[in-house]
């Protein structure tokens, strides 16, 4: 093995250039990822738990108003649904973080505030803190929702930087 190796380095060094860095496009991905990821799989998981576990809770026909207005007036309902809402938080996040060119944290408390919006709407539809939930169910939605968003974004930057 003494002789000519049979490996030559090429002539020309590799560079890579920078990825500019894109905030606007990055920002309407969380947006679009908090939207999407958060209020919708909230609004599914939250009607695939009505017809599930709402008939354990409550008795009737799951499909009339009077099962509606007994199971959301039950105290057992409101633990399921913030997990689920929260575990859907944090996962828009971690995309959001994924997704985002940069600052993975920043971009998922973005996703988390722009989920918060439509959260706000419903609970301005009903009238503040008045709904069938207990307060402290519309209370830990508002405070939380955006630092769990972060959360899901420090999951996120933690996972890209490894």
């Amino acid at each position: 093995m003494t002789g000519e190796r049979p490996y030559r380095p090429p002539a020309s060094t590799l560079s890579h250039a920078p990825q500019r860095e894109r905030p606007l496009r990055s920002a309407l991905i969380a947006i679009g990822s908090g939207l999407g990821i958060d209020f919708f799989g909230t609004q599914v998981a939250s009607g695939v738990l009505m017809f599930t576990l709402g008939p354990a809770l409550v008795s009737g026909d799951p499909t009339s108003d009077q099962f509606a207005y007994d199971l959301v007036r039950h105290p057992l309902w409101y633990w399921p649904m913030l997990a689920v809402g929260l575990f859907f938080v944090v996962f828009a996040g971690y995309m959001a973080g994924r997704l985002a060119t940069h600052r993975p944290v920043f971009f998922a408390g973005l996703a988390g505030l722009s989920s918060l919006v439509p959260v706000l709407a419903i609970l301005a539809s009903t009238g503040f803190f008045e709904s069938a939930a207990p307060r402290w169910f519309d209370q830990a939605l508002v405070v939380f929702h955006v630092p769990i968003a972060c959360l899901g974004g420090w999951l996120a930057g933690g996972r890209a930087a490894s």
